[in-house]
């Protein structure tokens, strides 16, 4: 069927449930934010590496990636067949703020402390985002560029955000092991304060210091 922004984020999460945790209930969009909290994606001691949508009905060929990890935390974006992009290096297990696998793990990681209070911060305007997209696709490196401006925004929103981390212990220890493995410090103990300039979809963060 045609995709729409719901069927989009659905259906990408229902497999990442089916193919990994078949025993857990997928998130279903629209039902809450503790149903939210129960996406496998936060749920789970481990996580995707990225989330990739096709839409073939009609000869359309459209196609939607997050290029990160997580689906439930991160955000579609439109990519064309033969139209390469540069996202920057390759990621690795080495934790590197110019891969963007990695500069979205820092919100990735942050939610993951408390996603029923942290993930409800962003995920309206990441929702309505992919709406917009949906409707009427930008071109692939003018949505990259944006959502990379959303990403450095909604990190600063999250890890300002003073909520107790509602994990329980042992998932608290396996984070901060694979984060010493990747010499990945995910909570800044100081986070700069950012100013937004966006103009016809292009976006700019400022630090703003003082």
């Amino acid at each position: 069927m045609p995709l729409n922004e719901t069927s989009l984020r659905y259906e990408a999460e229902r497999l990442a449930a089916t193919v990994w945790w078949p025993s857990m209930p997928c998130r279903d969009v629209g039902e809450g934010v503790n149903r939210r909290s129960r996406s496998p994606c936060l749920a789970a001691n481990s996580q995707t590496t990225a989330s990739w949508v096709a839409d073939l009905s009609g000869g359309s060929g459209r196609h939607w990636v997050t290029a990160t990890a997580a689906p439930c935390t991160g955000l579609f974006k439109p990519v064309r067949v033969g139209e390469p992009l540069d996202l920057g290096p390759t990621p690795t297990d080495v934790a590197d703020p110019d891969s963007l696998w990695w500069r979205h793990e820092r919100l990735h990681r942050r939610v993951l402390r408390n996603p029923a209070a942290l993930l409800p911060l962003y995920a309206g305007e990441r929702d309505e985002v992919e709406r917009q997209w949906l409707a009427a696709p930008p071109a692939p490196a003018e949505a990259f560029a944006e959502a990379d401006c959303l990403l450095a925004g909604w990190s600063a929103t999250v890890a300002g955000a003073r909520v107790p981390d509602a994990r329980p212990m042992r998932v608290r220890r396996f984070w901060r092991r694979h984060n010493r493995m990747a010499l990945f410090v995910p909570y800044p103990r100081t986070t700069p304060s950012l100013q937004r300039s966006c103009r016809s979809r292009a976006c700019k963060w400022f630090e703003v210091r003082g």
